[in-house]
């Protein structure tokens, strides 16, 4: 009995399906992530916070939603926001690491670094990482401009400490240098390299700097965290962890921060620091993209598919379209409602 030759599937066909099942699931917990687990983790939070604070439990949201817009209360200060931020981002991200080995997919061995010179490429990518920040917020200050002159507002993050305690300096130090960081290098690099990597280390850093620059939610970070995303995910792939992003994520935001700081507190003196730190690892970058940018090199393994083919299968999977789809609308209703 002869069977078709058609019947049996080609180390290519096994490789294309390989790669559609692992996008898929790369989709399912980016959409879990983003939507679903935020939405409840952050409704609880408010509920649980207002049931201590106020000794009353209910689930009346007018109530409790009242109580939160009173600007009298700890809910309306810097603290508040900033332990909101840190409470729920940490939540979702031990939510999404256990849903993810549900799903067979183990994210806390990225961790793991078995060649230590990831740890020194990490502190020479970061003055790079510095410059080209720099350089593309120069350039998006520029086009900012150029809008709201025009009658367009393009919204931009803000982090300012606007009532300097100390509890709001202390949770703003752990959320935007520890939680924050280690957050979106364990989805950013860890999830999305972990799975597409094995089916193309370059087409996995250019997904993962996409996505995470979408994440941001506007168009001025969107540029600077796809650039910076491209080098934290590039020295991950090489090294195959996501500690030295975590460390070039970490020292990238500490500059900014230190400065919010000695802004909110109106120190000269931690300003200036900061000034000092920032032009020397400035000049810094310019000696390690001289020296050694170079001879940083990803080694990229043989596939089945070609290059093209495997972007469509990854850039057309409906759960990853969605996700990426529902970021760019995300972006595009900032724009609308600070204009409305």
């Amino acid at each position: 009995m002869n069977f078709s030759d058609a019947s049996v599937l080609t180390p290519r066909d096994i490789e294309k399906q390989q790669l559609r099942l692992s996008a898929s699931k790369l989709g399912i917990l980016l959409l879990l992530y983003n939507i679903l687990f935020f939405v409840y983790v952050k409704k609880a939070f408010l509920y649980v916070y207002y049931w201590i604070v106020s000794g009353e439990v209910t689930f009346d949201a007018a109530r409790i939603n009242e109580y939160l817009t009173n600007k009298d209360n700890f809910s309306s200060y810097t603290a508040f926001s900033m332990l909101y931020s840190c409470c729920v981002v940490a939540v979702v991200l031990i939510l999404t690491v256990i849903t993810a080995r549900l799903m067979r997919i183990k994210l806390l061995g990225m961790l793991r670094l078995n060649d230590k010179r990831g740890i020194k490429s990490a502190f020479l990518s970061f003055p790079v990482v510095l410059i080209l920040n720099n350089v593309i917020a120069t350039i998006c200050n520029y086009i900012t401009d150029f809008f709201s002159k025009h009658g367009t507002v393009i919204p931009q993050a803000n982090f300012s400490i606007d009532n300097p305690t100390v509890s709001a300096v202390l949770l703003e130090i752990l959320y935007l240098i520890i939680i924050a960081p280690v957050a979106e290098e364990f989805i950013f690099r860890g999830l999305v390299l972990k799975t597409i990597a094995p089916y193309g280390k370059k087409l996995a850093i250019i997904v993962s700097a996409s996505l995470f620059g979408l994440m941001h939610g506007n168009l001025t970070q969107f540029l600077g965290a796809f650039a910076c995303g491209i080098i934290f995910a590039a020295v991950d792939v090489k090294y195959n962890s996501i500690l030295p992003s975590i460390i070039i994520h970490m020292l990238n935001n500490t500059l900014p921060i230190m400065l919010n700081i000695g802004n909110a507190i109106e120190s000269k003196a931690v300003t200036a620091i900061y000034f000092v730190l920032f032009y020397s690892i400035l000049l810094a970058g310019v000696f390690v993209i001289a020296r050694h940018l170079y001879s940083f090199k990803i080694q990229e393994d043989s596939h089945e598919l070609s290059y093209p083919e495997r972007i469509r299968t990854v850039v057309f999977n409906i759960p990853l379209l969605l996700y990426t789809a529902y970021l760019i609308y995300d972006m595009i209703f900032a724009i609308v409602a600070a204009n409305s």
